[in-house]
């Protein structure tokens, strides 16, 4: 089921980031996305773990933006996946059964690629 409150982080640092993740947990949000932009891959790591920690006392579920890998890292619920990231069917691939894939979809035919691409999927793993 999707949730009612989703909330994609913002800030200017990691530090406000997480500081605004703790602010939507406690306000009930249901869902966060860690969404850092320009920061190194070990950064998103070390932030991801403490926004792991938070969501985790909250029960909140927590998606990674584009950093599939530090999702398998951490344990996320999942990750979600820009238009120039790797293609969902690879990344299938390497996530756990339960975790699952979001996608970027600005128009209808965004929309029916991604379908697409998840029908070829799982029709090869059939």
């Amino acid at each position: 089921m999707i949730s009612k409150l989703h909330y994609i982080s913002q800030g200017k640092s990691p530090e406000e980031h997480l500081q605004n993740i703790k602010n939507a947990c406690s306000s009930g949000a249901e869902t966060v996305q860690l969404r850092l932009k320009n920061v190194e891959e070990d950064i998103v790591l070390e932030t991801a773990k403490k926004v792991k920690e938070i969501t985790d006392n909250f029960q909140t579920r927590l998606i990674i933006n584009d950093y599939y890998k530090v999702a398998i890292a951490i344990k996320a619920d999942g990750v979600h996946l820009g238009k120039t990231d790797a293609c969902p069917n690879l990344v299938r691939k390497e996530l756990a059964s339960w975790q699952i894939i979001g996608g970027t979809a600005n128009t209808l035919k965004d929309c029916e690629a991604l379908i697409e691409k998840s029908r070829l999927y799982w029709f090869r793993s059939v």
